[in-house]
């Protein structure tokens, strides 16, 4: 699915899933929301990005994602 969103939207492959999911490093129950978001500041910070967008499935159909700018 990630796949057809990139091609649709003209997103490069390498722009994307860069440190994996949930499912692909492990998935603690309850903790995967903080491991990702935690992991996309450390990678803004490592990469002197701006923003990251942090989304997830979260099952019965429903969806969130998390927006953050890197200030400073």
């Amino acid at each position: 699915m990630n796949l057809q969103a990139e091609r649709e939207a003209g997103i490069p492959r390498e722009r994307t899933h860069l440190y994996g999911a949930g499912m692909r490093i492990g998935h603690p129950p309850g903790a995967t929301g903080l491991r990702m978001t935690l992991t996309d500041m450390h990678h803004l910070a490592d990469m002197g990005g701006r923003h990251t967008l942090v989304s997830m499935r979260l099952g019965a159909g429903s969806g969130m994602a998390t927006l953050i700018e890197r200030v400073g």
